[in-house]
């Protein structure tokens, strides 16, 4: 009888374990909030226009870059380790950055951010995102200033002196 209890303990743990390691291996990138499974990402979350609109709203009192790209857009692909880059010179609590891809399909954008350092929200265009928002080109590259009023909306490889002078000016 007492090697049955001590069976069906052990038997337990071991149940518990395989359940803590399954729910464990999925998580959220505290950076990109991207969920990821086994240290790659594993989805993203999705952004509407208006969803756009809530978070620039949501931010009032604060500058937001948006940054609309593809995984497979050489300019976009240059273009994101500047946007790293200048994610760490700004202070978080002025300005906001968030990228939008519109990567189709998906899976583009999870092993291209599982290539990048990402250190700003990432999220894939749903609903007509592209037509509703008006990207023709790509990258595109949108500021808000910090009553939430367009300030710059350029298509095309912002080189990262132009952006950076932009920024400052824009944060005085």
């Amino acid at each position: 009888m007492h090697r049955h209890s001590c069976l069906a303990v052990f038997a337990a743990f071991i149940a518990l374990f395989v359940v803590s390691v399954a729910f464990a291996a999925d998580e959220t990138h505290p950076q990109t909030g991207a969920t990821m499974k086994n240290g790659k990402v594993a989805s993203v979350p999705g952004l509407t226009a208006n969803d756009l609109l809530k978070k620039i709203a949501d931010h009032k009192g604060k500058v937001v870059l948006v940054n609309i790209f593809a995984s497979w857009c050489p300019p976009c692909r240059e273009e994101v380790p500047t946007l790293i880059k200048l994610r760490n010179t700004f202070p978080a609590d002025k300005i906001v950055f968030l990228g939008i891809s519109v990567d189709q399909p998906e899976k583009a954008l999870f092993t291209f951010m599982d290539k990048s350092n990402f250190n700003y929200p990432i999220f894939l265009a749903r609903e007509n995102f592209a037509e509703t928002v008006g990207v023709t080109a790509i990258p595109q590259t949108l500021i808000y200033d910090q009553k939430g009023e367009l300030a710059l909306n350029e298509q095309g490889l912002l080189p990262e002196k132009e952006l950076t002078t932009f920024l400052q000016k824009i944060l005085k």
